[in-house]
């Protein structure tokens, strides 16, 4: 079912001059996606949830308070349906207000959602009783290796941060090579990839917050037999992803 934004057209007197302007017109246009936006406030951070038409000429629709809102990880943590995101004060109960979530679980690191009609957007916050909220980052992409001219997925190969606030969040790749990293803080880190059979490689990323994809590119090992596998140090650019059609 395709998506559809309400839209009040104006009023034609010449047309209907007798009618008046009581009764507005209503046309439907094609949704193409949504976009979901966050700035850091005290103790949370405000959220907007855009609606992008498949009609270049219209503008994006503010959806914030029509959006069904969800959250995950970050215990106490709560929205509202005006799409501020807080952590509690202290421990919460149930949520009494509309658009409200409570009481879920771990504390810090939050998943916030946002459904508008059959569509949805997604960002990591950072939650803290004491400052403003931080804006975080999800890493996604695949580990490849090149065979006989082509590039093939390389599936168990474990990926662990080993520098940076985040050091030690490891992830391992599925069957088709990817993986993804959830909930990173924003700037420079280590990456180290490793799997039996193939050279350990280590590579340099800067992340901002939000979404961006990276390829890790393995290589047989190549070292003789019983030797120690060199360690290889790539330093290859991040390409960031906030387009919401891409989700």
């Amino acid at each position: 079912m395709t998506p559809y934004l309400r839209t009040t057209g104006v009023c034609a007197m010449i047309l209907f001059p007798l009618l008046g302007c009581g009764g507005a017109s209503r046309a439907w246009v094609p949704v193409a996606a949504v976009r979901l936006t966050c700035q850091p406030i005290a103790r949370g951070v405000q959220c907007r949830l855009l609606a992008l038409s498949r009609d270049a000429s219209q503008a994006p629709r503010d959806v914030t308070r029509e959006a069904t809102w969800h959250l995950s990880g970050g215990r106490g943590a709560h929205v509202t349906n005006a799409g501020i995101v807080e952590a509690p004060q202290a421990a919460l109960g149930t949520g009494g207000d509309a658009g409200e979530v409570a009481d879920v679980e771990d504390s810090g690191d939050t998943e916030i959602a946002a459904d508008y009609q059959s569509l949805s957007a997604h960002r990591m916050v950072r939650l803290s009783r004491t400052g403003p909220g931080q804006l975080l980052a999800v890493l996604s992409g695949r580990a490849l290796t090149e065979e006989k001219g082509a590039l093939r997925p390389v599936a168990a190969v474990r990926l662990e941060v080993v520098s940076g606030p985040d050091a030690g969040k490891s992830v391992m790749t599925d069957r088709d090579g990817g993986y993804e990293l959830a909930g990173l803080a924003p700037g420079k880190l280590e990456l180290r990839a490793t799997r039996p059979g193939y050279d350990v490689t280590t590579v340099s990323v800067s992340l901002e917050a939000g979404d961006a994809r990276f390829t890790v590119l393995m290589e047989h090992r190549s070292s003789p037999a019983g030797g120690a596998a060199p360690s290889e140090t790539m330093r290859l650019p991040v390409r960031s992803v906030d387009d919401p059609s891409a989700d």
